[in-house]
């Protein structure tokens, strides 16, 4: 770069300093003499460092993990900035498209003004029928309504409930029971009652010789 004056020019070197020639008598080539001079001469303060703006923010239902305002020197990198999602949101870009994260502006040439933007997370809540007919999952939005379904079929048993616990020890939910979708994925386990049958031994003259309870699947003694 280039400026000429009436008695003296200065030009800018690619090594960012500034140098100057010509008349000098007050002083205006910037090199702190005074005189005439045919070769361009070195001006105090330089090189010029330029330098650019990095702007980070964070958009609805989320946060910011770094230096959200950085100044950085032309050809330098920035320093990583993070997008930290509220609970049950997920991270979906910056708003110029960028979607790494966390980013790093590298080789940097020119200010930057970017926003986090994020968006509610989906969750599945699955059913475990312990030996039962399947159960389809269901995947929502993060605190939506879930609907426990209705309960699962189990030869030789009958249906108790649904626990978040696979041994009953956790949350019960029945049939048609509502909560809200968690942050997390989430199992189901369906809990069973085993049936108990009634053997009746009988004699010749339907005499009743022995009555014995039996689970399922089990065997009775006879008499």
């Amino acid at each position: 770069e280039i400026a000429l004056g009436g008695y003296h020019s200065c030009a800018r070197i690619n090594d960012a300093t500034m140098r100057c020639w010509g008349d000098n008598f007050y002083g205006q080539l910037g090199n702190g003499e005074a005189g005439f001079y045919a070769t361009p001469q070195l001006v105090i303060g330089t090189p010029f460092i330029v330098t650019y703006t990095l702007s980070y923010s964070a958009g609805p239902h989320g946060a910011l993990s770094g230096d959200s305002a950085q100044t950085v020197n032309a050809g330098d990198d920035g320093t990583p900035v993070e997008a930290v999602p509220d609970t049950g949101y997920r991270f979906v870009q910056w708003s110029d498209g960028n979607t790494t994260n966390p980013r790093t502006d590298t080789n940097v040439g020119a200010n930057l003004s970017v926003t986090a933007e994020f968006a509610l997370d989906q969750f599945t809540v699955s059913f475990d029928s312990q030996g039962g007919s399947p159960v389809d999952a269901i995947t929502q939005d993060f605190g939506s309504t879930v609907t426990v379904p209705a309960a699962p079929t189990r030869t030789g048993y009958t249906f108790a409930h649904w626990n978040t616990a696979a041994d009953g020890t956790g949350t019960t939910y029945a049939p048609g029971d509502t909560f809200a979708m968690p942050a997390t994925d989430q199992t189901l386990f369906a809990l069973w009652t085993i049936n108990t049958y009634t053997v009746t031994f009988v004699d010749w003259d339907a005499t009743v010789l022995k009555t014995e309870s039996v689970n399922y699947g089990g065997s009775a003694t006879a008499p």
